[in-house]
């Protein structure tokens, strides 16, 4: 990530980073973006998820391929999660995303 924020800093650059999201509140990318003023956001895992997030597992669970070696409560939780990515993503009009360093996988 550090590498893409410096490269950002070329005159010939024409991308730059809007928001870094992070599901731990002491990763290092947190950090590195504050120091170059970018706004970031720890987003954690929600240990209850909600009705919406539940429905959506069920769903994801029915109609698609997609079968982790989760329960369903855990996939409920990832679906709350990335509802919670989405909506910060939303609000910082961010138009493509880069998965430096973020280790999760996403579901469909």
């Amino acid at each position: 990530m550090s590498s893409i924020i410096i490269s950002q800093q070329q005159p010939d650059c024409h991308h730059c980073t809007t928001v870094v999201i992070s599901d731990r509140k002491d990763a290092a990318g947190l950090s590195i973006a504050k120091e170059y003023g970018i706004p970031s956001q720890a987003i954690q895992i929600p240990p209850h998820p909600d009705e919406i997030a539940e429905q959506i597992a069920n769903e994801i669970t029915i109609i698609s391929d997609f079968s982790p070696p989760l329960t369903p409560t855990s996939l409920a939780q990832r679906v709350a999660h990335e509802m919670a990515v989405d909506s910060c993503l939303d609000s910082h009009d961010v138009e493509l995303v880069v998965l430096a360093g973020y280790m999760r996988i996403f579901t469909p």
